[in-house]
């Protein structure tokens, strides 16, 4: 079904409904129907596949950034068949038409995508229990006192 080619692809229900030419309401309408229903659940989870190797690729080996310096984009030199740069008659360095890049990987989504493999390492919620003696319920005593002058201290 063309809708659910177009959603592993895309990764949205608008996104897919807009490719294959259907409402939205339509795959709503198909969910009905349990061996539909059991398509798109492949369809969903072959499209999270993609994403995530997608994210691995970005996280580990990154994406190339135009490198700007005082606002203007910077330039790759021109260079001989030894790999020196070539320079004008006046000595200055000459410059290819393509834009100097650089390679950043992606920090925080490393740190997503380790958080959703191994959560328990790397989760930033922690829990902690309080016990009494051998595991016992811990008792705790509040007691509330007035200043001397009758107003409530702190």
């Amino acid at each position: 079904m063309a809708f659910l080619c177009a959603y592993v692809e895309v990764g949205t229900i608008d996104g897919a409904a807009r490719a294959a030419k259907v409402s939205q309401r339509s795959h709503y309408n198909w969910l009905k129907d349990p061996k539909y229903a059991e398509s798109f659940a492949w369809s969903e989870d072959r499209a999270i596949q993609i994403m995530e190797t997608e994210a691995k690729r970005r996280a580990v080996h990154g994406v190339e950034e135009p490198v700007v310096y005082q606002g203007r984009l910077q330039y790759e030199p021109l260079r001989d068949k030894y790999g020196r740069e070539v320079k004008d008659a006046n000595g200055n360095v000459v410059y290819t038409n393509k834009p100097l890049t650089i390679r950043r990987p992606s920090d925080n989504l490393l740190m997503f995508l380790l958080k959703g493999k191994r959560p328990l390492v790397y989760r930033d919620n922690a829990s902690l229990e309080l016990a009494g003696p051998g595991g016992a319920p811990l008792s705790v005593t509040v007691k509330f006192q007035k200043a001397k002058d009758g107003r409530p201290a702190g």
